[in-house]
C-alpha cells in the first residue's frame, strides 16, 4: 500500500517538473527572440502592415464606447457599432447641415481607435471625400498635417441613399521624442 502512494506522488512531481520546464523554455525563447530582433534606425519608420489592411481593420473596428450625440434630437452610438458605419452616419448628417461640433466626442473616439490600430510611431489621419467632386467632408483629427514621407490607402463607401465617398487613411511618421 505504501509503494502505491509513493508512485502516485512521483507522477505528480513529474507533471509539476514538466510544467516548470515548459514555462522556463518559453521564457528563455521569448528573451532570445527579443534580443534577436533588429533594432530600427532612429527616425526611420517602417510599417509592419500594409496601409490598406490597416484601413480595413479600422473601418471594421468597433467604436469602443457608448456616445450620445445631439443632432437635432438625441442619438446614441453603441460601443459595438463599426467605425465605417459611424463615419457614413456622420458624413450624411454633415451634408444635411448638422453642426460639426455635435460629433466632437465621436471623432475623439475615432482618434483613440486609430491610435490603437496604427501604434505609437504613426500619426494617422482619416479623410472622407465625396467621390464625385473630391470635396473633403470630414477630417479626423481636424488638423492638417504636412504630408511628406506618408503612407496612404483609400476605400470607397456607399451611403444608404447611394452617395459614394472615398475614405482615405493617411499614415505619417510620428515626431521622434525630444531628448533632454
Amino acid at each position: 500500500m505504501h509503494g502505491r502512494l509513493h508512485e502516485e506522488y512521483a507522477g505528480q512531481l513529474a507533471t509539476l517538473d514538466a510544467i516548470v520546464f515548459f514555462g522556463a523554455a518559453i521564457l528563455v525563447s521569448s528573451t532570445l527572440l527579443a534580443y534577436a530582433m533588429p533594432a530600427s534606425d532612429a527616425g526611420v519608420v517602417e510599417l509592419d502592415i500594409e496601409p490598406a489592411s490597416m484601413l480595413e481593420v479600422l473601418l471594421r473596428a468597433s467604436i469602443g464606447e457608448d456616445i450620445r450625440l445631439s443632432v437635432g434630437g438625441p442619438a446614441l452610438i453603441r460601443e459595438n457599432d463599426e467605425i465605417g458605419e459611424c463615419l457614413i452616419a456622420e458624413v450624411h448628417a454633415l451634408r444635411e447641415g448638422v453642426n460639426p461640433l455635435a460629433f466632437a466626442d465621436l471623432n475623439r473616439a475615432f482618434g483613440h481607435v486609430m491610435d490603437s490600430v496604427c501604434g505609437p510611431c504613426i500619426d494617422a489621419q482619416l479623410v472622407v471625400l465625396e467621390k464625385e467632386d473630391n470635396y473633403v467632408v470630414l477630417e479626423v483629427p481636424h488638423k492638417v498635417s504636412e504630408v511628406t514621407n506618408a503612407f496612404a490607402s483609400s476605400i470607397e463607401l456607399v451611403d444608404a441613399d447611394g452617395s459614394r465617398y472615398i475614405v482615405e487613411l493617411v499614415l505619417l511618421p510620428a515626431a521622434p521624442p525630444e531628448v533632454a
